[in-house]
């Protein structure tokens, strides 16, 4: 019972993260999924329910997601498709949600497979990665392991917005250059290896403020698959934005 709960509360996560995302691609194609699912009846209606009330009420949902964290005194600072971001200090901590249900062997295989998958991006991402440690560690409030990723909090994070219309109409000309030259490592590294950067979720990526540096917070790619694959169209959109 409880596995299923945990779950559950994985999908509800998913969901709140791709509405807060404004992610209108990614909802329509959740839609239609529910719609054509084999589940019963009852059960498709009630998930096409919760679909649509986390869709117009995505902040609530966080909220309440958020609050056995925060009732605990740690502050959720994301809520991404398969993680929960919170802050400890200096330090932002990645915890990826499905892990906490995985054994011990499984834990360390998928911190071996997600240090590899980041190599791969920062053989071409360096200059833009804020690089993450991967660790297997206690939940912060379950009697539990799970594996997280640790990396430095940046206090003042910009991120970019690819389905916010005016997300890049402020950038100055040498902001707009360094995003190009992102794009351009980008495709390079789509190219030779068959990754992309994971540029889907809300913060993945932008500018420190005050006239940092462009970073992408999420260094674990995605393997590109057959098209229409949407984070190459995704890369499509900031390029054709910075030009």
């Amino acid at each position: 019972m409880i596995e299923k709960v945990d779950k559950a509360v994985d999908v509800i996560s998913g969901a709140c993260a791709m509405a807060l995302a404004s992610d209108e691609q990614a909802w329509a194609e959740r839609q239609k999924r529910l719609e054509r699912s084999e589940n019963s009846g009852k059960h498709r209606l009630a998930a096409l329910a919760m679909h649509n009330v986390i869709r117009f009420r995505p902040q609530f949902v966080r909220s309440m997601l958020a609050r056995p964290y925060e009732k605990r005194g740690i502050e959720v600072i994301g809520m991404g498709y398969s993680s929960t971001v919170i802050r400890m200090g200096d330090s932002a901590i990645k915890l990826i949600r499905a892990t906490e249900r995985m054994s011990e062997t499984q834990q360390q295989d998928c911190v071996k497979q997600l240090q590899n998958s980041q190599e791969i991006l920062l053989e071409y991402l360096d200059d833009y990665a804020l690089t993450q440690e991967f660790i297997v560690t206690e939940h912060p409030y379950k009697s539990k392991n799970i594996v997280a990723s640790v990396q430095p909090y940046v206090e003042r994070f910009s991120p970019l917005r690819i389905n916010c219309a005016d997300g890049f109409t402020n950038l100055s000309k040498s902001q707009k250059k360094e995003v190009g030259g992102f794009t351009d490592k980008a495709y390079e590294m789509a190219k030779r290896t068959g990754w992309v950067p994971d540029m889907l979720g809300a913060d993945n990526f932008g500018f420190t403020q005050h006239g940092g540096p462009f970073v992408i917070v999420d260094t674990v790619p995605q393997e590109v698959r057959t098209p229409p694959d949407m984070s190459i169209e995704y890369i499509d959109k900031v390029a054709a934005a910075v030009q």
